[in-house]
């Protein structure tokens, strides 16, 4: 057998590859069927390719940092807050922060605040007086707060927005006027009646709005001692009467007496407010007013019997006078008999 060179040998093994390659029906490297089908996927998978390739659009980071001291704004009234801004990131430079307030909010005094620079850690706190119109109460808002800066080294500026929610709540104010203890003083023993009027002072409703006596000595409290007085409205005074009793033993001076109103605001939270006054109580009372009973009763009774007497006055009257009526009518016709010849 002769021996075949390398060169040979490895030019042969290419040609073997090749005419088995065909039998199997691979397709050359330069054939068109491949080229089509290679254009084809690359025009697939471009658009996938260019959305990869998209830079990703991070979140900003916040450079400042905002506190208010109060969110509750009082309606119908002006209101005095704090604003505080506070650097938390980068040193910045020429910051302007601008405040704005959604209608019908009103904010007294300038809405700017600016510094040259601003590093991390410095502050601003800007006094704010806003203006809640009675009308805003029981509404939410959003104030706005922009920051708008260079980053040192920076040529252009940036901003960030800060949003603030501020709620607008109505109030009432509950007062106990024209108090009025009847009698004064009160005896041991006996009933002593609280009466008044309760105001609402405020711009909104109180609601299940309740009054009643505070227990304590010397009273003894009962259900008339309490009074449902449910919606009470702004600046519509709504009269009231309580009655308490006086303990017997209770000693000659003067007490302490506490009225508690219970109500609802306009958040449907439960709210009280007391007023306390004195009753002056004294044996001499209980005295006085037993001697008032027993002569009213004998007043009543006298008078009832003059109205007796009166009548029974009246009815013999009339028994006389008919009388009379009836005697002169049988001598009239008697001596009209008498008066009459014979037949």
């Amino acid at each position: 057998m002769a021996k075949l060179s390398k060169t040979n040998y490895y030019h042969n093994l290419r040609e073997l590859n090749a005419s088995a390659g065909n039998r199997r029906g691979s397709v050359p490297v330069n054939s068109p069927r491949k080229l089509i089908v290679a254009s084809f996927l690359l025009i697939t998978l471009l658009p996938v390719a260019s959305l990869c390739l998209q830079p990703v659009q991070a979140d900003p980071v916040s450079e400042l940092s905002v506190q208010v001291t109060a969110n509750v704004l009082r309606a119908g009234s002006n209101n005095t807050i704090t604003m505080r801004v506070t650097g938390i990131g980068k040193l910045l430079a020429n910051l302007d922060v601008s405040l704005t307030l959604p209608s019908p909010l009103v904010l007294f005094g300038d809405n700017h605040w600016r510094r040259s620079s601003f590093g991390p850690g410095e502050t601003i706190d800007a006094t704010l007086m806003i203006f809640a119109p009675a009308s805003a109460a029981g509404n939410s808002y959003q104030a706005t707060v922009n920051g708008l800066y260079k980053e040192a080294g920076e040529t252009t500026y940036s901003q960030e927005s800060h949003t603030v929610g501020l709620l607008v709540r109505g109030w009432t104010d509950l007062v106990i006027y024209d108090l009025l203890v009847t009698p004064s003083p009160a005896g041991p023993g006996l009933s002593v009646e609280i009466s008044g009027s309760l105001l609402n002072r405020g711009i909104t409703s109180a609601m299940f709005t309740n009054l009643t006596i505070k227990p304590q000595p010397p009273l003894i409290v009962s259900s008339q001692s309490v009074s449902y007085m449910g919606q009470v409205d702004a600046n519509a005074p709504a009269p009231f009467s309580l009655t308490a009793d006086i303990e017997p033993g209770t000693a000659d001076g003067r007490y302490a007496v506490t009225l508690v109103v219970y109500y609802q605001d306009d958040l449907h939270m439960n709210q009280q407010v007391e007023t306390s006054f004195f009753i002056d109580v004294s044996h001499a009372a209980t005295q006085t007013q037993t001697t008032t009973r027993a002569t009213g009763v004998v007043s009543s009774v006298l008078e009832y019997a003059q109205y007796l007497i009166l009548l029974v006055i009246v009815v013999v009257v009339v028994l006389l006078v008919r009388r009379f009526r009836k005697r002169s009518s049988k001598n009239a016709l008697q001596t009209r008999r008498t008066s009459m010849p014979p037949t």
